[in-house]
């Protein structure tokens, strides 16, 4: 899930040696004609647990990226996004906690207009049991309908998760 920035630097999940956590957010800056020996983020963005699936808004002002195993995961995976300041650090992620829910939420991308933020949710209406054994045709039914867990394209107004982190 690379995610490639104007100025050439791309960004991209992995597990190296030299990482925060389990899987952690890279950087490879772009030089010229090359990219350089890859860079984890920072803990600002980086945890202990797994953090993948990187957008990185063009311009390098904003990530978004979901996190599994943090203190403030809802989930099976959340929604973070940070901001970086005047001196172009990245501050602390904040959680999506409006967008997320108990199942895995993913893959951010952000309209090339940042007006529509795009992802993908395992969120679900599937019954956790049945009073009385399921007969093949009704678990085949439910299967085959939207909320069925699988995941799902949702979207939001990016304006509105800006606010929210205000």
């Amino acid at each position: 899930y690379p995610s490639l920035a104007k100025s050439g630097n791309l960004y991209f999940t992995a597990t190296y040696e030299d990482g925060v956590g389990r899987e952690d957010i890279f950087i490879a800056p772009w030089s010229k004609d090359h990219f350089e020996k890859p860079v984890a983020l920072d803990t600002a963005i980086n945890s202990k647990g797994y953090v993948f699936n990187a957008f990185v808004d063009p311009d390098e002002q904003f990530i978004l990226f979901t996190g599994y195993g943090r203190k403030d995961d809802t989930g099976r995976g959340d929604l973070y996004m940070s901001v970086k300041d005047a001196t172009g650090k990245w501050l602390p992620a904040k959680n999506l906690k409006f967008l997320n829910s108990t199942r895995l939420d993913y893959c951010p991308y952000v309209s090339p207009d940042q007006k529509i933020l795009f992802f993908t949710s395992e969120r679900s209406t599937l019954p956790v049991s049945f009073d009385k054994p399921a007969t093949y045709s009704q678990i085949e039914s439910i299967s085959h309908k939207t909320l069925n867990g699988t995941g799902n394209l949702y979207w939001v107004s990016f304006e509105v998760v800006r606010s929210a982190l205000k």
